[in-house]
C-alpha cells in the first residue's frame, strides 16, 4: 500500500486535472484503484477511488490513463454506492461518459 502522502498527492493531481503528475504517480506505484482514507480531499468520502474522482472532475486524459492502468470502470464507491459512470453523468461530462462506456462501464 502506498503511503498516505502519495495517495493524497494522487488525489490532488486528479482534482487539479494535472495529467503529468497523475502519470508520474502511477509510474511510481500508486494504484489506480487505491482507497483514500477520508482524512484527505476535504473528508468528502471515506473510501473513494481515483477513477471516480477523475470522472467527477471530467478530465478525459486522466480517466483514460487510469483505465489503461487497470482501474475498474464499474467500481462502486462503498460509501456513496455510485460508479464512475454515474459520477460523470451527474456532472455532465459527455467525453468521460463515452470513454467509460467504451471501457465497459454499464448503467446500474
Amino acid at each position: 500500500m502506498p503511503s498516505s502522502f502519495r495517495l493524497r498527492a494522487m488525489q490532488k493531481a486528479i482534482v487539479d486535472a494535472d495529467s503529468a503528475r497523475v502519470r508520474l504517480l502511477l509510474r511510481s506505484g500508486v494504484p489506480p484503484q487505491g482507497a483514500f482514507d477520508g482524512t484527505s480531499f476535504l473528508e468528502l468520502a471515506v473510501l473513494d477511488a481515483a477513477l471516480r474522482m477523475a470522472a467527477v472532475g471530467g478530465n478525459p486524459e486522466v480517466v483514460t490513463m487510469l483505465l489503461a492502468r487497470g482501474a475498474d470502470p464499474n467500481g462502486r464507491c462503498e460509501t456513496f454506492e455510485d460508479t464512475p459512470l454515474q459520477n460523470a453523468e451527474r456532472e455532465q461530462h459527455p467525453a468521460v461518459i463515452a470513454i467509460l462506456q467504451n471501457a465497459g462501464a454499464v448503467e446500474r
